[in-house]
């Protein structure tokens, strides 16, 4: 299927215009069936020079990097802050974790995205860097993202953040890491959570459900790719115990976790996955606000950042985050 037959899936008139501008750069979607490692190479080298040719819009935000020690005797993490000017703190703060299918992805890439969270929420932004597959597979950026959140909480009072008002939001697989972040500090006693944004989530490596195995477009994120992804992932787990933490759609128990919000596109091959794990949030009793963009791909907003419907998208988001961190939360 090419960009022009993409019609039949109903997608978005100006996603699809983006779609199309994108195959003529360096960063058109391809994955290849057989040796992954050159390519993910190519790819990580594209990325980068993308995000150095990007243009940012920080806000009046500033932004500084710490590099965090771990307690494992790992390699240290960096975190990237972002503090808005002229507010009174502390205030809300968000710690997020940027996509990129587990093997891409840096900070510089979320620079604007997380400006605009702390212009718009009036708080401190904190990114996490992680460790990527398929060199350090499951579970390196999940500890990394753990760190990063112990560290926020620990330091909430020097950062300016109100440690009873702090939530967890992510991306694709950012948004995988931001999920098993509210199971685990539930599990281990961590962090008091608020509020998590998962968008887009990569959650069930099993790939079971109608979207996981009917989004075949070569052009855009789709099943193949979804489930070589997770290959990368999990490494040598992949196909055999995976653990919920890694793949938080298997996770039974989703009682006492914080109030979501949740947005997906309907081209997603993660589409289902994400309206399941808020169904179940709901009926686990967890507040829950979910919306499906019709003719969406994964990551358009990304993609296509000035398509009305990646603007309403990010309005979305911004206003959840606002209303979502407005309250304190108290752990049971």
């Amino acid at each position: 299927m090419n960009v022009a037959d993409t019609g039949s899936l109903a997608m978005d008139p100006e996603l699809r215009s983006a779609l199309e501008a994108m195959q003529a750069g360096p960063f058109a979607m391809s994955f290849p069936s057989t040796d992954l490692v050159p390519w993910i190479a190519e790819r990580r080298a594209a990325a980068a020079g993308l995000a150095t040719r990007r243009p940012r819009d920080m806000r009046g935000v500033t932004s500084r990097d710490v590099s965090v020690d771990t307690l494992d005797g790992s390699p240290s993490v960096t975190v990237r802050v972002y503090t808005p000017p002229s507010v009174e703190l502390p205030g809300p703060g968000v710690l997020w974790m940027y996509g990129g299918a587990f093997i891409f992805g840096g900070l510089d890439e979320n620079d604007d995205l997380c400006a605009a969270i702390a212009s718009s929420l009036g708080g401190v932004v904190v990114a996490a860097h992680y460790r990527k597959a398929p060199e350090d597979p499951y579970p390196a950026a999940l500890n990394d993202c753990y760190r990063a959140l112990t560290w926020t909480a620990e330091h909430a009072a020097e950062l300016g953040i109100d440690p009873t008002r702090l939530g967890v939001g992510g991306a694709s697989a950012g948004a995988n890491f931001a999920v098993a972040l509210t199971l685990l500090s539930r599990d281990r006693g961590g962090p008091a959570l608020a509020f998590q944004m998962p968008l887009f989530a990569a959650l069930d490596d099993r790939t079971v459900t109608p979207s996981s195995r009917s989004i075949l477009d070569p052009q855009i994120v789709n099943s193949p790719h979804y489930a070589e992804i997770w290959k990368l992932y999990l490494g040598p787990l992949a196909g055999g115990e995976v653990p919920p933490y890694a793949a938080p759609a298997r996770m039974k128990d989703l009682t006492r976790l914080p109030p979501a919000y949740v947005y997906v596109g309907q081209l997603d091959p993660m589409r289902d996955e994400n309206i399941e794990y808020a169904t179940r949030l709901m009926q686990a009793g967890v507040p829950v606000e979910l919306h499906v963009f019709p003719g969406a791909y994964h990551g358009f907003a990304r993609m296509a950042p000035l398509a009305a419907v990646s603007q309403r998208a990010l309005g979305e988001c911004l206003d959840a985050l606002r209303r979502g961190l407005a309250a304190r939360v108290v752990r049971a």
